[in-house]
């Protein structure tokens, strides 16, 4: 199954569940968890807010899942094309095949 189709139906099943495609993270109060302090002290050293924070995190995983669907969408339409691939190669390169 192609990566492409497999994404369109996890979508699919979250529209049929309805579960929000892009849920609110909560943060934590400083005081109550350790994880919480650290966020929002790494938050206050760049100069920023929690939110923005978590927002830029889940952007960049968001980013790499995508990255990575690509790659493999790629690597799976050049499955069994080695030979005319590197064929292709020796031909830009002026080499006889």
């Amino acid at each position: 199954m192609v990566i492409s189709q497999l994404c369109a139906r996890r979508f699919r099943g979250m529209e049929q569940r309805r579960v929000a495609a892009f849920p609110s993270i909560r943060t934590l109060d400083p005081g109550t968890f350790l994880s919480g302090w650290k966020t929002h002290a790494l938050a206050e050293s760049r100069d920023t807010t929690v939110s923005r924070l978590l927002n830029e995190a889940a952007t960049q995983l968001i980013n790499e899942f995508h990255v990575e669907t690509r790659i493999h969408l790629r690597a799976a339409r050049g499955a069994g094309q080695t030979g005319r691939g590197l064929a292709l190669l020796d031909q830009a390169q002026g080499r006889e095949g």
